[in-house]
């Protein structure tokens, strides 16, 4: 697609869009904002002709932006087609994955009345997120492994499967609105951090809908960990400082977890622990929401509160360091159902484990303390996380 419209043959660059080729990972209206003449006619042929305006790059850049970027356009010329761009549904706000966007870019280069146009555009009711060719994954580009079945629940099926040579996770979700799906689907794909799982796609116009990520090839972390502690290593501290590393970054984006647990920290072959799922909560119908009360904030017991919240992922990764640290399921002797009603009726007491020492266990004291308001900040933890992981390095080291 992007050599036709590169070379100008606009009925061959039709006849791609149409079968969905892009056959070196970006669009052509990406391609032409990047490199090519900048063009009206080409530009407006091609988005009117299907072809995805909502696109981004490797680096998070839509055309918009890489328009911008160039220095060879003036604000006379880029005018027409920043309109026509946003016209047919490129984010207007959207940030590069440096923190770029196009109102800054413009603001800096004095283009007043591009400023305008974006926050012009800004202001209008924004459509469901588009679904760009860059993640649809075919479900027949898809082969399971045998015996890949990791986990059923709420949301649906996870398995481990084959994807362009590739080891990955698949998460099948159960009937869903549309529009629900691809909201996560697009908030996954624009996350970057050595603490997330990776997003590599999803397919979202053949039930069952399903989104693929990276294999984590030491599995989950509890499991790890206990397989490190018979080989003689304890790294549960380090563990968890990586873990809140990542649900930082999570929180920074806007993105609350919503579902924090062990089998939700997966470890990658390199030993890096990593967040998955996030986000995923609100695709699990209301019945189904009771499920591991263990690591469920008290609020969501009063039913105060029905999304997640910053509070509600600390309180969830308090009940993760006590998981890590016993490498046992918190508060396994109850059911669901009496958690639930302890959770109701005053909060759980949980007993200090006798591998915590005093601060370690102050520290997550507060963090599943009943209130969301006595609970600390995650930013305000990081240093006390960094202690622990460093005394549990020296110790390791025999220092």
């Amino acid at each position: 697609m992007t050599l036709a419209a590169r070379n100008g043959h606009l009925d061959v660059a039709y006849y791609l869009i149409a079968q969905h080729a892009d056959n070196d990972g970006q669009t052509a209206v990406i391609w032409a904002a990047r490199n090519g003449n900048l063009d009206l006619h080409l530009i407006q042929n091609l988005v009117e002709n299907k072809a995805d305006p909502t696109g981004i790059d490797k680096d998070g850049n839509t055309a918009l932006l890489l328009l911008l970027t160039r220095p060879d356009l003036s604000e006379a010329k880029l005018l027409p087609v920043a309109k026509l761009l946003l016209e047919h549904g490129t984010p207007p706000l959207l940030s590069n994955y440096k923190g770029g966007s196009a109102k800054s870019v413009a603001r800096a280069k004095g283009f007043h009345g591009i400023v305008d146009l974006v926050e012009e555009y800004a202001a209008k009711p924004q459509p469901a997120p588009a679904s760009p060719s860059e993640w649809f994954i075919p479900p027949e580009t898809i082969a399971k492994v045998n015996s890949s079945v990791l986990a059923r629940g709420g949301f649906g099926e996870v398995y481990r499967a084959k994807w362009a040579n590739s080891d990955v996770v698949v998460k099948e979700v159960a009937v869903v609105e549309l529009r629900r799906f691809l909201k996560e689907v697009n908030t996954w794909r624009k996350l970057r951090h050595a603490n997330v799982v990776p997003f590599y796609g999803a397919n979202h116009r053949k039930e069952p809908f399903f989104i693929v990520s990276q294999y984590a090839a030491n599995g989950e972390l509890v499991e790890y960990l206990k397989r490190e502690k018979e080989q003689g290593r304890i790294l549960v501290w380090r563990k968890v400082k990586e873990v809140a590393a990542g649900l930082g970054y999570l929180h920074s984006q806007g993105v609350a977890h919503g579902d924090l647990k062990g089998n939700n920290i997966v470890v990658s072959d390199n030993g890096i622990a990593m967040l998955t799922d996030f986000g995923l909560r609100s695709l699990v119908k209301r019945k189904d929401e009771l499920g591991a009360m263990a690591w469920r904030a008290p609020e969501f017991a009063h039913m105060t509160v029905l999304k997640p919240t910053r509070k509600s992922d600390v309180y969830s990764l308090g009940m993760c360091i006590i998981e890590a640290v016993t490498l046992k399921t918190p508060l396994s002797e109850y059911s669901n159902a009496k958690i639930r009603q302890f959770l109701r009726s005053g909060g759980v007491k949980v007993d200090k484990p006798d591998e915590m020492t005093e601060p370690q266990w102050n520290l997550v004291k507060q963090m599943i303390a009943v209130s969301p308001v006595d609970r600390p900040n995650l930013s305000d933890m990081v240093q006390k996380l960094e202690e622990f992981a460093d005394d549990e390095q020296m110790e390791g080291d025999g220092i």
